[in-house]
């Protein structure tokens, strides 16, 4: 069983921690186009919006930032929708032939320029970092165990909706991605508690993979069909993804039923 773990940063810290961690994995794409990078990019500005929904939900006025770390969130989202698939492709050689390997790595190419481009253009993290500074000092001197409250009650409130949706959720996609939005959040939200409770966050890890995989097929069975319908194997790849949905699916259902009390 995992210990809980003492979060020593103020909460100012941590807000410009992750602004800092940004802007950084934004570099850090640019030296080296790695698809990991992209993903601990998009991961801390998940984050972000996330924590600044709390401070909103506290009175302060977050909503310049928001949409800054919104633009700088959507423009990523084709792109590394096509990176994992292709990802999975270079993984799967046996079921995918080297030409449609190289034809969604052409596509690749084509949207890292139009994210690089944008990202350049609009100044997006630029500006985040300005708004970001204009926000910390606002909450300079937040205490965290004074703001514990706020986030339990936050948290709170997505977990209620998870428990009202989750009944319904088992067959519906849709639904299954709300869920894990939620628990996004509140694994988010956890991470500016006073103490940290490591079991709760595991779970919710592996709760976010199951159903991260549902999602990805079901993005991928999606860009298949607008995209790269033209690909020989992609009548194939579908029925692939859509078996992989169903039996994550069933996984997600024997999850839920042990260890239910874990993530509600």
């Amino acid at each position: 069983m995992n210990k809980p773990k003492t979060n020593s940063l103020t909460l100012p810290q941590e807000v410009s921690s992750l602004i800092s961690k940004i802007a950084e994995k934004e570099l850090e794409f640019f030296a080296d186009d790695n698809i990991e990078i992209l993903h601990d990019f998009r991961v801390h500005i998940r984050k972000l919006r996330t924590w600044l929904q709390i401070f909103e939900s506290a009175g302060y006025r977050v909503k310049n930032l928001q949409k800054c770390l919104t633009h700088c969130h959507l423009i990523g989202n084709e792109l590394r929708n096509v990176d994992v698939l292709l990802n999975w492709m270079k993984k799967n050689p046996s079921l995918v032939s080297l030409k449609s390997i190289k034809t969604v790595n052409r596509t690749r190419k084509d949207l890292k320029k139009v994210f690089t481009k944008d990202l350049l253009h609009d100044e997006s993290v630029s500006k985040l970092r300005i708004l970001g500074r204009d926000f910390l000092s606002k909450i300079t001197g937040i205490n965290k165990n004074d703001f514990q409250p706020i986030v339990e009650k936050y948290i709170e409130v997505k977990k209620n909706t998870v428990s009202e949706i989750l009944p319904y959720a088992s067959n519906d996609l849709e639904q299954l991605h709300e869920i894990r939005k939620l628990l996004k959040k509140v694994r988010y939200s956890l991470d500016l508690m006073p103490i940290i409770d490591m079991e709760k966050i595991d779970t919710l890890k592996e709760l976010q993979d199951i159903l991260g995989t549902i999602n990805d097929r079901r993005v991928w069975i999606e860009i298949l069909q607008s995209i790269f319908q033209k690909l020989p194997e992609a009548p194939s790849l579908e029925a692939i993804f859509r078996e992989d949905i169903n039996n994550m699916m069933d996984e997600f259902r024997i999850y839920c039923a042990s260890k239910e009390q874990h993530f509600l």
